[in-house]
């Protein structure tokens, strides 16, 4: 190595080479990868997403099936008090007073029909089955279907009925009501006849045997009786009676006590009104009484206190004087000469 003349050369010292840093590996297409795991992610929750609505799609569609069905017993049902309402009403002009759809007391069931007029009252519940009604001892089946409890149960709105009036016009004397099942469909009964105490008929023969039975009831009567009926039993279709609305029994009524006779001098009588106190008189009354109670009460606290309280405050204040204990002092011992023991 060279160096020019007159310039000094500096050696620098060699640096030893330190740890180098690891560059960490990279597998290829590891972005990829990443996407293609949240893709994946994304697709498993869209698929429970969907099974979650399918579960739900299918349980509305087994709720939808069963409003259908429900739907078309109702529109049976409607279609038979229809018809049978139509009946009722066509008898009107023989002075029978009709009621439709009224509510039942403290259930959800209604009343198709009540029928007020000359021979009695009558409700009747419609009923639109199909098939034959066959009647085998007190047993009725249409379409092949036991039908009993359908049967007792218009009996029990006729006794319903029968109560509501006559609780409310008592002079009627015992109330009857007659319970009627009419069939808005053919069910092969040529005549009605009667099931339990229930009269049982097709639409087409209800208007003829009402007009044939025996007359009993007056107009004025079939008046009240049907106002009666239509205040206890409202229509279904008005919202229920809430408990406010009911009726309230009144409040009894205070009595009048009579002044009794004085037994000494009488004094003149009292020609004016009887004079009122002033509207704060009363309540400075009862201040000026609370305050000669609580004036009392100090009053005995403090004659307490100077009885028991006071002596034995003072008797814990005075110093107590602790009194020496005398011991006796022992005697002093003989100084003198011991005598001789005596001899026996």
């Amino acid at each position: 190595m060279t160096t020019q003349p007159g310039r000094e050369v500096t050696r620098l010292p060699l640096l030893s080479p330190g740890p180098v840093a690891e560059t960490p590996s990279v597998r290829a297409g590891a972005s990829l990868e990443q996407m293609c795991e949240r893709s994946l992610a994304r697709a498993a929750e869209h698929e429970q997403a969907a099974q979650r609505l399918l579960a739900e799609a299918q349980e509305h569609e087994a709720k939808a099936r069963v409003y259908r069905a429900q739907a078309g017993r109702e529109s049976a049902g409607l279609e038979g008090e229809r018809v049978v309402g139509a009946v009722l009403d066509s008898v009107a002009a023989a002075g029978w007073r009709i009621l439709h759809d009224r509510r039942v007391r403290g259930s959800t069931a209604n009343i198709d029909h009540i029928a007020v007029g000359p021979g009695g009252i009558v409700v009747v519940d419609a009923k639109a089955y199909s098939g034959s009604a066959t009647i085998a001892g007190d047993e009725l089946r249409v379409g092949g279907w036991r039908r009993v409890d359908e049967v007792d149960a218009v009996s029990r709105y006729a006794r319903t009925v029968a109560a509501t009036v006559g609780s409310a016009l008592p002079e009627l004397g015992a109330v009857t009501a007659t319970p009627v099942m009419c069939f808005a469909r053919p069910v092969g009964l040529p005549a009605p006849v009667s099931l339990r105490g229930v009269i049982l008929a097709e639409h087409e023969a209800l208007a003829a045997w009402l007009c044939s039975l025996p007359p009993f009831l007056g107009p004025k009567t079939v008046e009240q009786i049907a106002q009666v009926i239509d205040a206890g039993h409202r229509p279904r279709t008005e919202p229920a009676p809430s408990p406010s609305s009911r009726p309230t029994r009144p409040a009894p009524q205070r009595r009048l006590e009579v002044p009794k006779p004085r037994s000494g001098p009488v004094g003149p009588a009292r020609t004016g009104p009887r004079a009122r106190p002033a509207p704060g008189a009363r309540s400075r009354t009862r201040i000026a009484l609370a305050r000669v109670a609580l004036a009392l009460a100090l009053a005995l606290v403090g004659v307490c206190l100077l009885t028991y309280g006071v002596p034995a405050m003072v008797r814990s204040l005075q110093p107590q004087v602790v009194k020496p204990t005398h011991h006796p002092a022992p005697l002093p011992a003989p100084t003198g000469p011991t005598p001789p023991p005596r001899s026996r």
